[in-house]
């Protein structure tokens, strides 16, 4: 992501990191969720549908909730992380890798794009946490 960064991309990765930090979530959930948004929208909330039904941050089709829900950030990061907790119980998304988490829940048709962002992902994790979570 570099050079891509403004603070409109900035924005909304913050909204996704603040609702992984809102949930309790250890750090790694957020970075999981900002690798996919990397990939599926570059971080940005799409609000119109330009690969089938898909919009916002995550891509959601309209199987996951109405396009007000879906553009909603804290909605979307909400939903894809609860899909993340049911397909890894009892924490298991914590050690598997951010590409395979992130396709499980995606079921994307490009499965090895989620990884390669994984690094970018936790930078920015890294640095927005603090200002999302407080001294």
């Amino acid at each position: 992501m570099r050079g891509y960064m403004s603070a409109y991309r900035v924005s909304c990765a913050r909204m996704v990191i603040k609702a992984t930090h809102d949930r309790g979530l250890d750090p790694r959930a957020a970075v999981i969720a900002i690798a996919t948004t990397i990939v599926e929208s570059s971080i940005q909330n799409i609000s119109e549908e330009v690969d089938h039904d898909s919009l916002g941050l995550f891509q959601q089709r309209a199987s996951w909730g109405t396009a007000s829900q879906r553009l909603n950030p804290t909605w979307a990061t909400n939903a894809f992380l609860d899909k993340m907790i049911r397909l890894y119980p009892n924490n298991s998304w914590r050690t598997a890798p951010v590409g395979e988490v992130a396709q499980a829940v995606q079921v994307s048709a490009y499965p090895d794009r989620y990884q390669v962002q994984a690094g970018d992902a936790q930078i920015l994790v890294n640095t927005i946490l603090p200002y999302v979570s407080g001294p």
